[in-house]
């Protein structure tokens, strides 16, 4: 996680008393796209100068992490019928989703068995999403 980006930006000049406002606010927003974006990253370092601002992310992992999200379905009880045939309950909620009725998994919870789906998202390369990122902050940053 060695890897760093660097993004240099041309601005009016900047009153004096403004730079660490304007610094700061930035790094607070990348700070926020970042996380949004699931990226990991060891340290952001603003620089400027009259009409230049420099940012520095230093330890930006090369991939997002990978999201994993749990979606509780209906209870086993009422997803399978006394024989162990899935009925419409479970057949509709994995369809809606998508996946397969194999891919269910069953969780013990205070109010009994409960059928739940798991779902990974797709992992980015970093590279790509700085494009997003950085047009964003640019943006959005106040």
């Amino acid at each position: 996680m060695n890897n760093c980006s660097i993004l240099e930006i041309g601005t009016e000049e900047i009153p004096a008393k403004l730079v660490n406002q304007i610094h700061e606010n930035i790094k607070n927003k990348l700070n926020e796209l970042l996380d949004e974006y699931r990226i990991d990253y060891k340290k952001i370092d603003v620089y400027g100068a009259p009409r230049r601002i420099t940012i520095k992310i230093k330890g930006i992992s090369e991939y997002q992490k990978e999201e994993v999200n749990e979606i509780k379905g209906p209870p086993k009880n009422i997803a399978f019928d006394k024989d162990g045939n899935p009925t419409k309950a479970a057949t509709g909620f994995a369809r809606g989703l998508n996946i397969e009725i194999s891919d269910l998994i069953e969780r013990d919870t205070k109010k009994g068995v409960y059928l739940y789906a798991v779902t990974k998202s797709d992992r980015e390369k970093t590279q790509v999403l700085l494009k997003e990122i950085y047009s964003r902050l640019i943006q959005e940053v106040n």
